[in-house]
C-alpha cells in the first residue's frame, strides 16, 4: 500500500459516511499486489444494477456468494477483491459487500456486529429484517440471533448484541480478523500493517497501540516503537492500556539496552 492509499484510508473515516466497499479495497491493497480496484469497484456497480431490479440478497445469493467453512482462517475471505472472485467470504466480509450493494441502490440496509459472528439487517420494514450471509442468507429470528452468539461466542444473548454498528466498526473488526489470521501464521510483517491500519481507523484505542509497539519492536524498528507507545501516553496518560503500554515501552528500552 502506498502512502497515498493510506490518506485516501485516512479522509474515507474521517469524513462520515463511506464506501464500504472502497475502504475494504484500500485494506485489501497492503495485503495484495494484484488489486484491480478499478476492476473490483465495477463488479460491485454490476451487482448493484441487479439488485436495484431484483433486491441486493436476492441478487447476492443468486451469484453464489456463500460463506468460506472450508477455509475459515485464510486472509483473502476478508479481502473484498478475492471474495467477488471466489464468491465466498467472511461473515464480515460478504456482510461489507451487501452493505456496499445496498447503499449504491438506496436501500436501508446495516451491519450488526454481534458476539462471535456478523449479520446484517434490513431496515426497510418498521422492525429489522436480520439476515446471515454466511449461513445462506437466512432471515433470522431473534431466537436465532441468541442461538448464535451463544454458540460462536459463548455469552449470554442480550438485546444490544443486533445493534447497528458504525462503518468504522466494521472496518475496525475487519482488520481484527485479519490480525489474528496473520498472527497463526507467524506472519508479524502482515499482523503490523493492521495495526497500523488500524490506528488509522481507530487511533485512540490504546490496546492498537500496545499491539503495535510490540509488533514494532518485533520487527527491529524501535524508535518507532517508542514514538508511537510514547506519543499516545503523552496524551492519554490515563487509558485503560496505558499500564501494559508502559511495560511494552520498558521492555523495548531494556531490549535496547541490551543490544548495546
Amino acid at each position: 500500500m502506498s502512502a497515498a492509499t493510506r490518506a485516501r484510508l485516512a479522509e474515507l473515516v474521517a469524513d462520515g459516511p463511506m464506501d464500504l466497499a472502497e475502504a475494504n479495497l484500500l485494506i485489501a491493497a497492503e495485503g495484495s499486489q494484484a488489486l484491480d480496484m478499478g476492476l473490483a469497484l465495477g463488479q460491485v456497480e454490476a451487482l448493484a444494477d441487479a439488485a436495484r431490479a431484483e433486491g441486493v440478497v436476492e441478487v447476492l445469493r443468486a451469484a453464489g456468494f456463500r460463506g468460506a467453512t472450508d477455509d475459515y482462517d485464510d486472509p483473502r475471505n476478508s479481502f473484498l477483491h478475492e471474495v467477488l472472485e471466489r464468491r465466498r467470504g467472511l461473515p464480515i466480509a460478504l456482510a461489507t459487500l451487501a452493505l456496499a450493494v445496498a447503499a449504491r441502490v438506496g436501500a436501508a440496509m446495516a451491519g450488526v456486529g454481534m458476539p462471535g459472528h456478523f449479520v446484517i439487517a434490513d431496515l426497510e420494514a418498521p422492525e429489522p429484517v436480520y439476515i446471515d450471509p454466511f449461513g445462506g442468507w437466512r432471515r433470522l429470528e431473534l431466537a436465532d440471533c441468541a442461538a448464535l452468539v451463544e454458540r460462536t461466542a459463548g455469552v449470554p444473548f442480550r438485546l444490544e448484541h443486533v445493534a447497528p454498528v458504525s462503518e468504522r466498526h466494521i472496518l475496525g473488526r475487519t482488520l481484527r480478523n485479519l490480525r489474528g489470521s496473520y498472527l497463526r501464521r507467524r506472519r508479524l510483517d502482515a499482523a503490523l500493517w493492521t495495526v497500523e491500519l488500524g490506528l488509522i481507523v481507530d487511533p485512540d484505542d490504546g490496546e492498537l497501540v500496545r499491539e503495535a509497539v510490540v509488533l514494532l519492536a518485533g520487527a527491529g524498528r524501535y524508535g518507532e516503537a517508542e514514538a508511537v507507545g510514547s506519543g499516545f501516553l503523552a496524551v492519554r496518560p490515563a487509558d485503560p492500556a496505558a499500564p501494559a503500554i508502559g511495560d511494552a515501552l520498558a521492555a523495548v528500552a531494556d531490549l535496547r539496552r541490551r543490544m548495546n
